[in-house]
This record gives C-alpha cells, structure tokens and sequence, in this order.
C-alpha cells in the first residue's frame, strides 16, 4: 500500500493550485468603503515581522527579529511618516548563546514581551523579559509554546497551542484558566473578548476545511455558550473551504466592536447584528493569494495585517494597515484585466501599487469564480470596451484572441520595452519573442510551461507517439503499473501541433486520436489505483476538471517514483525546483531514470503564459508600459512558485536552490513511518542543460479561451462516458468552427 499512499499525497497536493474559494459577498454601503490600504514601509532590514499593533496612544508599533531570531527590533512611524528603529532588545540578545531563540510581541503599551526558548542548556525555555527603551526586566512567567500567543490590556498573555489555550498572569506568572478543544480538531486562535476567550478550531472533514468556534469564561477556562446570533455570524464569516482551492487559515481578533475575522473574502466584523464586511479584498494585499495574512490587529484607529509571502517561498513579510477616512488622491489609474484569475498577475499587481501610491492600480478580471459569466459573453464585452476606448490599460491575454486584437490595432506595440529588457538582463530570447516579428511586438510572455515525462529510460523511448506509449503501458499488468501519474496537459501541448492548424481549423482525425489516447491513459492509470482512493480524490474527475490547465508540476513526480514501484510519469516544468525535484528519481532508483521533454513530432512544445500587452487606447501608456517592464524584471521573474518558469534566464538561475541538501522531501507511509529523499544542488553542467532545453522549445501552443473549452468539454465528456468519441469530436468541431466563422 505504499504506491497508494503516494498517489493520495500526490492528487491531494495538486488540489491545492487553483484559485481562491469565494466568501459571503459584502453588502451596498457597509463599511468596507470607509478604509484605505497604507503599507507600512519598514527599513528593509525588519524582513521578519513578528507584530504590528497600535499602542495605548494611538501610535502604530511594529517588531521584527532578525534571521536567526536572537535580535529584536520594536520600530515606530515618525511625523513625515517614515519608520524608524524606536528601541531594541540588544541587552537580552547579549545574554543569549547559541541555540537560543527569542519570540516577541507588542504590548498594548508599547513594550516587548520577548520569549526565550533553547534547545540546549543554556537557558530554562519559555523564560520571559519585558523590554523597553529603558530597562529588561524578566517576569516570573514562562511561555513553552511562542507559535501564538497575545498580550492582553489586563496584563495577561493567551497562549495558543495546538489542543488548548492557557491565559497566564505576567505578573505572578499562575495560570489563570485554560481549555483544550475536540478532539479531531486544531486550534488556530484564542483571543480574550468581553471576559471570553473566544476559540477558533480547524477540522478536516472530506475534501473541505471546516472552521468550530466556541467560548470560555476567561477566569475559569468553564464552556460557555456562544450567542447564537453571533454564532451565525462567526459561521457566516468563514464558511466550509472546499481544499481543492487555494487555502488560507482565518485569523480571529478581539475589536472595540465586536470580534474581527480575517478570511478568504476579507475581514468581518461580527457581533449578535450580523457578519459585515469592513475591508474587501479588491485593491489591497488580501487580493493576492501568495500573501498569506498571518497578525491581525484591530484598534479605534482601524486595522493592521502582516502578510507572509508564500509565493517565492521566502516567508518575506509585508505589514499594512488600514484606517479610516478618504484615500490619498492618484493622479493616474491603471487596470490590467485577464479573463481568469492568476497568482502571478496578483503579485506583479499588488507589487506595482506598493512602488506606485500615485496610481490606483486594479486587478480585474472577464470571468470571476462563481460568476457563471461565459468565456464567449466575456470577450463579447471586452471587445465592446475596447472599441469604445473605455477599456482596460494592461490585457493579460492568455485565452484572448490576440492575433484580432493585433489586426483591429486594438495593442500598442510593445517593441521597445523587450529591447530594453533585453539589454539589461539575460532572457529566454525565443519564448521572450514568441509574439515578435521583426517590425513589431504587441505581447510578450512572462511564464511558460513545457511537457516532460520521467522515469524509466526504457518507458521513455517507447513515448514517440501517444497512441506507442499507449500501446505499452497497456500492454500487461507489469506495464499498467508502471505509471504513477499523467497530465492531459502535457499530452494536449505535446499533441496539439498535430490538432489545431495555424488558421485555427482543428484535424478531426488527430483530434480523435488525442482524445482515444487520454481516455487509455486514464484507464490504466485508474486500474493501479485502490477503489478507496478513487472515491475519496475522484482521480479521474479530478485530472479533468480541467484537463488543458492542471498545473501538475513534475517536480512533486520525482520523489513520488523514488519512494514507490512506479516508474513512469507525465507532467508540466513549471517552477525552476522543477528540474533538481526530477533528479530525485535518477539519484534514488535502481533503473536508468531521466526527466525529458514529451513530444510527439519532434519540436520541443512550450505553452506561454502570463502574456501581457498594452491597450492602444490606454489613458496611462507609460504607466502601462512600465508595468510590463516592471513584470519583466528579474525580481518579479523570481516570485510565485508552480505558475510557469520564468522568462528571464537569471532569474531562473538565481531560483535554484544551493547547498548539499538543496532538494528534499519527506513521506509519510501508511505505518507512520518516514522516508526522506533527496539529492544536492544542480553541477554547472545540469544548470546548462536546463538553460539549453529552454532555448530549444520552438512550438509555442496559444488557444483562445472558447477554442480550449470546446476541447476540453469534448474530452472530457468522451472520458466520462458522456458521449461516444465520434460525437465528442464532432460536437468539438461544430464548436469551434461557429467560433470562427463569427
């Protein structure tokens, strides 16, 4: 059952790359319009933020720690509004050896409470010491736990761990209450509200996130019921989260007016009158998914939220707050659309803002989730917008017909912002210049993705044709169980040369052929695989939910072959840890094992995506223009895991991970025991070796959004018993010739 428990593992992982799950929406005229987003722009040193709270009066504190967390420093906003150190903890950090940690929160009168933890003999873990401008002095307390803890205004501190919560008097340091949650449960926030603690409790149910909340007396630690009204507020706030979408741990805190709630669709303020929406997403930090919030403090003077960025996987942090009042006047505004949301547009937005207060900067999108709004019915509307001048400044055209665009000169030639990329920086110059001719350039890629299968050299030569890999893997038990996991993806962009001509008309024959060869692969792979399994993750419904943009990533392939008896797998590089994750295989199997790129007619396929262009009718060119420029970049190259490799060939160089311990990962069995597997850093030559197969991908795959859902749909309705294969690929090409003919 070890094979099982890797292919779990490995769908349950990839139920987690696509977009957010949607909240309850906000009301017309509620509060959400009173705030406005203030970054709060902290040296660049305080890289690790541990608090931002507004102290006793009124002033907004922040605390960060240094990377090996034994230096505290507490920063304060000066009158022109920049921040600057107030006081440190340099003489507790004196006292510290090595191996000692320090953890540290705000007071709500502005002091640090910092706690000392070690793993060696040093010092007693949990000690604490109250600092200030003036004095250290260690309190009689001791907090074991410092994952999450809360100074309250009643001089206690809410400790939270994973099963209870304890409420300890920094005075005395006695315990004054404490609780443990159900069981089944984990507890993520405590916060003291009104003479409660208030307790916020996660619990796997299925395929979903469910959130409990429940209430102590905060003297006695005793259950106590929670107003019913305000229960339906709590429940209404943070609602079950379906983990197939992007997942994000709520955060709870105690407000002057009410209990706040930080969640996927924004914060909440909730009492017995109801869940009402104080901030929304839209044009602030909570809109992009790779900033995940992780401190929220309320105050009479608003909100502040430190975000921890999980895109790069870095953990940098961002802190802003959010207070009452009219926004600083922009004397511009620019907004870039795509049809569909994308993490990378996110962060290269919310990025942008951050260096551009002067502008107002929005992220808008065709077909929001849940809207219901066709792929059809939201270019039918941008075409009208854009004819009218009244439409978007920057077109993420990913789906969007772009050669029409380009002819009804509805794009702005982009030409000199690539040259002068070009000039600073090392690029991938053919997946850069994928749109370019020599007179013009009207988009230009930032991501791209390539097919690749791994594993058994012997496999490998047997994929020249999906209808020989077919054949073999097919052909016997041994063979079916060789395979471990397959992308439609990668087998569309291998196949679709063959599939869709260059005016756009599609081959009935190979489409047929694309569409008999998936269906045979899912077969094989669904015989492999334990009856349980398929009912818990729905594998072959999972894989087409939407089979021409999974987003399964190699790289997660590579320790899966190594830690089971598969041996072959078809997937997507799509991040630069891509290329050292595959090498996990080759370093630990006893077979000849390789990562190659899948092709099935000899040019190396490669799908761009992120592709960006500037509306000619744009009110704001050179802003528009810089924030192609801006995404171009190395920096913005290098940020948001799993979306497609950069463009920019430095920053996927400098992506790559460096030590002896470079790539790794652990897997737990169904006996609880672990295997890690591993290897080292990529040799010079392996680094060529990737650069040179980006430089060789030549067949650029680009579809419009209606053409990829006629395939799709067609797909996989034949895969689903849906329709006959002769049906689904007639009703794909009536699709999609009417498509055309319009």
């Amino acid at each position: 059952m070890k094979r099982l428990a890797i292919i779990i593992l490995l769908v349950a992982a990839l139920a987690c790359i696509t977009g957010c799950t949607p909240g309850p929406a906000s009301t017309s005229g509620d509060a959400s319009t009173s705030l406005h987003e203030e970054k709060v722009a902290l040296p660049a040193e305080a890289m690790s933020i541990e608090d931002v709270r507004t102290v006793g009066d009124g002033s907004v504190r922040a605390v960060a720690v240094d990377e090996l967390h034994q230096r505290a420093v507490v920063y304060a906003q000066e009158a022109d509004g920049a921040w600057a150190a107030s006081f440190d903890a340099d003489e507790l950090s004196a006292t510290l050896v090595e191996g000692d940690q320090v953890t540290a929160r705000l007071t709500p009168q502005g002091e640090l409470l910092c706690v000392v933890t070690s793993n060696g003999a040093g010092s007693s873990n949990g000690s604490c010491f109250l600092v200030d401008a003036d004095s250290t002095v260690e309190l009689p307390c001791s907090i074991e736990n410092t994952m999450s803890f809360h100074v309250e205004a009643d001089g206690t501190v809410v400790v939270c761990e994973s099963d209870r919560f304890a409420r300890i008097d920094l005075a005395t340091g006695e315990k004054v209450s404490s609780a443990r949650v159900p069981n089944g449960t984990y507890l993520a926030e405590a916060v003291l509200h009104e003479g409660l603690v208030y307790t916020m409790a996660s619990r796997m149910s299925g395929a979903s996130m469910e959130t409990e909340f429940a209430a102590h007396d905060a003297d006695t630690g005793a259950s106590v019921a929670i107003d019913p009204a305000l229960q339906a507020a709590l429940e209404a706030a943070v609602p079950a989260t379906n983990l197939r979408g992007a997942y994000r741990q709520p955060l709870l805190a105690s407000g002057p007016d009410g209990l706040y709630v930080c969640a996927q669709a924004g914060v909440y303020r909730c009492t017995s009158a109801g869940a009402q929406v104080v901030l929304e997403p839209t044009g602030t930090h909570l809109a992009n998914e790779n900033e995940a919030p992780c401190l929220l403090d309320v105050s009479d003077e608003g909100l502040a939220i430190v975000y921890r960025d999980d895109g790069t996987g870095s953990g940098r942090m961002t802190a802003c707050r959010y207070v009452a009042g009219e926004a600083p006047e922009t004397s511009e505004e620019l907004v870039v659309y795509a049809l569909e949301d994308s993490a990378v547009v996110q962060q290269a937005v919310a990025l942008f803002r951050d260096e551009h207060p002067e502008a107002a900067v929005t992220f808008e999108l065709g077909m929001p989730e849940g809207s219901g709004i066709s792929a059809d019915d939201a270019l039918r509307a941008l075409n009208a917008d854009l004819l009218a001048g009244a439409g978007p400044d920057v077109l993420v055209l990913d789906g969007l017909p772009l050669q029409a665009f380009k002819e009804q000169g509805m794009l702005r030639n982009l030409s000199s912002v690539l040259e002068a990329a070009l000039a600073k920086d090392a690029y991938y110059e053919n997946i850069v210049r994928t749109f370019a001719t020599d007179e013009d350039c009207f988009a230009i890629p930032m991501r791209c993705s390539i097919p690749a299968m791994m594993g058994d050299t012997d496999v490998l030569a047997r994929a020249e044709t999906l209808e020989e890999l077919t054949a073999y893997l097919g052909s016997n038990d041994e063979t079916r169980a060789m395979l471990a996991f397959l992308s439609p993806t990668a087998l569309y962009l291998a196949s679709r040369s063959a599939i869709v001509g260059e005016g756009g008309a599609v081959d009935a024959e190979a489409l047929a052929s694309f569409y008999d060869g998936v269906r045979q692969m899912l077969d094989i792979a669904q015989v492999s695989r334990d009856d349980e399994a398929d009912a818990a993750f729905g594998y072959r419904s999972f894989l087409l939910e939407n089979p021409l943009n999974d987003g399964a990533g190699i790289g997660s392939l590579g320790p899966a072959l190594a830690s089971s008896d598969a041996r072959f797998a078809v997937g997507l590089l799509q991040d630069p840890l891509d290329f050292g994750m595959t090498g996990i295989a080759a370093a630990n199997v006893g077979y000849p094992c390789a990562c190659e790129p899948l092709t099935f007619d000899g040019a190396l396929a490669y799908l761009p995506s992120v592709v960006l262009g500037v509306s000619s009718g744009t009110a704001s060119p050179a802003l528009a223009e810089e924030f192609v420029a801006t995404a171009l970049e190395r920096d913005q190259q290098m940020q948001v895991r799993d979306a497609g490799l950069p463009v920019c060939a430095s920053a996927f160089e400098g992506s790559l991970p460096e030590g002896p311990h470079a790539y790794s990962v652990t897997y737990m069995s169904e006996d609880r025991s672990t295997e890690t597997y591993g290897r080292g850093e990529l040799t010079p030559e392996e680094v060529a070796a990737c650069n040179s197969l980006m430089a060789s991908a030549s067949a650029a795959c680009v579809d419009d959004k209606v053409v990829a859902d006629a395939i799709a749909a067609g797909l996989r309705a034949y895969c689903m018993d849906d329709m006959t294969l002769d049906r689904a690929v007639a009703e794909t090409v009536r699709k999609i010739d009417l498509y055309r003919a319009e």
